[in-house]
């Protein structure tokens, strides 16, 4: 390890809003920094990397045949979508164009949270995604969506008789002693599947842990491996700052990684045997740790 790369980022990284950083590699942790000392026993809102353990709990029930496949129109789960009046489009959405953000449902979400506000305060958030207009044929263009992940969530309720909470305590969560987690429920019963896990550090480093052993803890396979080889598939071009997008993952170069506003971050770098997990406070630049582990992280082995 070069350690004098590890002292300049360490340097660096007091003066940022960087709360917690861990890097694991090899099993080990390298680095486990926590901007003050409550911190280390704290949760925090992990908003967005939500979605990439709501990918993972489609990818098991998936597996448990809850879901047939990725190709299933969501129409099946919400018989709304049938009706005469419906776009028709809409009955053309499926499972798979709602994991790579490509239903083709408008969701002006970037840069404009009043919006998600309005979600947040409506009655039915399934009824309020639903029922917004259609702006792209479905699998023809990226669009940001924390209501295409939170329709996840809901199909994840409706197949499997429970919550995507209960359910990812029953498959992930318990196995992997994850139990100091909260998880934010819209008025309906739904987990919400955009962005409402509060967890601690530590424990998104299990979850980026399990995603490096390819779904494995030990003999146990906890997420199919197929399902982990399909969802880190570069799908589409989202951005040239951010890279492709998968099934609720994001890929780089440099490896893959879910990611939060305000800078919350699982990094899985396989070809290193590498997991490096940031807990920020930056809104104004939430993808400033993609500079610290270009920079300082991929530099360090």
């Amino acid at each position: 390890m070069n350690h004098a790369v590890l002292n300049d980022m360490m340097d660096k990284i007091k003066d940022e809003n960087i709360l917690n950083l861990i890097i694991v590699k090899d099993r080990e942790i390298i680095v486990d920094y926590n901007k003050k000392d409550e911190y280390k026993k704290r949760s925090f809102k992990i908003n967005s990397c939500t979605k990439s353990i709501i990918s993972a709990l489609i990818g098991i029930a998936l597996d448990n045949r809850h879901i047939k496949d990725v190709t299933q129109p969501i129409s099946d789960f919400f018989p709304e979508l049938n009706g005469n009046d419906v776009d028709s489009r809409k009955k053309d959405i499926t499972v798979e164009h709602l994991l790579t953000m490509t239903s083709g449902i408008s969701w002006p979400e970037f840069g404009n949270w009043e919006f998600i506000t309005s979600l947040v305060n409506s009655h039915d958030w399934v009824k309020f995604i639903l029922d917004r207009p259609m702006a792209h044929e479905p699998g023809k263009a990226f669009n940001y969506s924390s209501g295409g992940s939170h329709l996840l969530s809901a199909i994840i309720s409706r197949t499997t008789g429970i919550s995507a909470f209960e359910y990812a305590q029953k498959h992930i969560f318990n196995p992997l002693n994850i139990d100091n987690i909260t998880w934010m429920f819209d008025p309906h019963g739904n987990s919400n599947g955009g962005f409402g896990i509060e967890m601690s550090p530590y424990d998104m480093v299990k979850i980026g842990i399990l995603y490096l052993n390819k779904g494995k803890k030990e003999k146990n396979s906890l997420i199919p491996e197929y399902w982990i080889n399909e969802s880190l598939k570069p799908n589409i071009l989202a951005s040239r700052a951010l890279g492709h997008y998968g099934y609720q993952w994001w890929i780089k170069d440099f490896g893959y990684f879910a990611m939060g506003n305000g800078g919350q971050f699982i990094f899985v770098i396989p070809n290193m045997n590498i997991v490096a997990v940031f807990i920020s406070d930056n809104y104004k630049d939430s993808f400033r740790p993609i500079y610290y582990m270009k920079k300082y992280v991929m530099r360090m082995f």
